[in-house]
C-alpha cells in the first residue's frame, strides 16, 4: 500500500500543507462534530465482499457488479470529501483517524479488485453468447436451405 500522504494526495489532487495553522506549524484538531461529518475517518466501514450482503448466490453476477459499482461510488465520494478536509484545513491526524482511513482505502482497493473481475467476466460471457448466437444462426440457415 502507498504511504498514508500519497494516498491522500491522490484522492485530492493536492500536496500536503507543511506550514500548519497560517505558517504558525501547529496542526488543527478535529472536534468531535467536525468527525462526525467524514464516515471513512470516523469508523472503519463494513467489507461488502466478506458480509455476503453483495453475495452472488442472492443476487447475480450483475446484481452484486451493479451493487458494488453503487457503493463503490459513495464510498469514495466521502473518501475523498475526508482526504479534502485534512488537506484544506491542515487537520493533525492521529494514529486511530489514520489507521481507519488506511483500512478504508484498502476495502475501497479491494472492491475495485473485485468490480474489475465482474466487469471482464462478464465482457467473456457475453463474447461468448455472441458466439453461441452467431453459430445457432448460422445452423439455422443451413437448416432453411
Amino acid at each position: 500500500m502507498k504511504k498514508f500522504w500519497d494516498e491522500i494526495a491522490e484522492l485530492t489532487g493536492k500536496k500536503p500543507k507543511k506550514n500548519g495553522i497560517t505558517g504558525t506549524g501547529v496542526a488543527r484538531l478535529f472536534t468531535r462534530k467536525e468527525l462526525g461529518k467524514y464516515t471513512t475517518l470516523n469508523m472503519k466501514i463494513t467489507d461488502p465482499l466478506a458480509s455476503g450482503e453483495y453475495g452472488v448466490n442472492i443476487m447475480g453476477r450483475e446484481g452484486r457488479l451493479f451493487s458494488l459499482k453503487r457503493w463503490l461510488e459513495q464510498i469514495e465520494r466521502d473518501l475523498k470529501k475526508s482526504a479534502n478536509a485534512i488537506m484544506d484545513n491542515n487537520y493533525a491526524v492521529g494514529s486511530r483517524l489514520k489507521n481507519n482511513l488506511e483500512y478504508n482505502l484498502s476495502i475501497r482497493n479491494k472492491a475495485r479488485k473485485e468490480i474489475a473481475r465482474l466487469d471482464s467476466e462478464l465482457v467473456s460471457t457475453l463474447s461468448k453468447l455472441d458466439l453461441i448466437f452467431q453459430k445457432g444462426k448460422e445452423v439455422l440457415l443451413e437448416n432453411d436451405e
